[in-house]
């Protein structure tokens, strides 16, 4: 795999190599980059986003992105360079829940959600429905932490025409030692999981993770990655 070391040009740039699958030859996977300046906008704090993505735009920024909060109400306004759509997330907190409406110059109104979450037998579970205007579809994600580092979550699909479709996964996460940890995740329904190794010890001021997929019946994949902030 090729490491790139970047210089610090500007303060803000947050950078990051992976690697291409390993399993099947060493290589650069991708290059991402994004650097962040903070303004302030009619007396609030925002924050500006440059995101470049070596394998979407090589020779430019792939988008940008403005994100702040103005009388109780967040907002994220989003431009795509090379598809010049302009997307906009609101979101507002309300009696303990966080409404969402999601859209785009494209689309217009995409999604609409509500997020919260509740007590059952012990177990603190956050829900979250949303209507995905564009599909004609109701979703309902359903997530818990079963204790031990265990978390479930699963969601429920349906269509104005009557389709009902299920989704599911199992998650695992756990500390080993100070700077490394480790995640699993399983979704039984596709027979596929990944495993993250994530380390912030070995090298200051980098965030390496080794991360492998595997499903049944196929070769299993391993990556690389390698993030940094200047």
């Amino acid at each position: 795999m090729l490491f790139l070391s970047l210089p610090a040009v500007f303060a803000g740039l947050s950078a990051t190599v992976s690697s291409s699958d390993l399993a099947s030859g060493p290589g650069l996977g991708n290059l991402k980059a994004t650097w962040d300046a903070d303004l302030t906008l009619a007396g609030s704090k925002a924050k500006l986003s440059l995101l470049y993505d070596l394998k979407a735009k090589k020779d430019f920024i792939k988008e940008a992105k403005l994100a702040g909060a103005a009388k109780g109400v967040g907002y994220v306004l989003s431009h795509a360079i090379g598809k010049g759509v302009t997307g906009l997330t609101l979101t507002s907190k309300q009696k303990g829940h966080t409404l969402k409406a999601v859209g785009d110059s494209s689309d217009k109104l995409t999604s609409l959600s509500a997020k919260g979450s509740m007590s059952l037998a012990g177990h603190a579970i956050d829900y979250e429905p949303s209507f995905l205007v564009k599909k004609k579809a109701t979703k309902l994600k359903l997530s818990a932490a079963l204790g031990a580092g265990v978390s479930a979550t699963g969601v429920v699909t349906a269509t104005t025409a009557g389709k009902f479709s299920t989704a599911g996964d199992l998650s695992y996460d756990a500390s080993l030692g100070e700077g490394r940890s480790l995640s699993a995740t399983l979704e039984p329904a596709s027979k596929s999981g990944e495993i993250e190794l994530t380390d912030t010890a070995t090298e200051p001021g980098a965030t390496w993770v080794a991360a492998t997929s595997l499903a049944v019946g196929e070769k299993p994949g391993l990556t690389l990655r390698r993030s940094v902030k200047f």
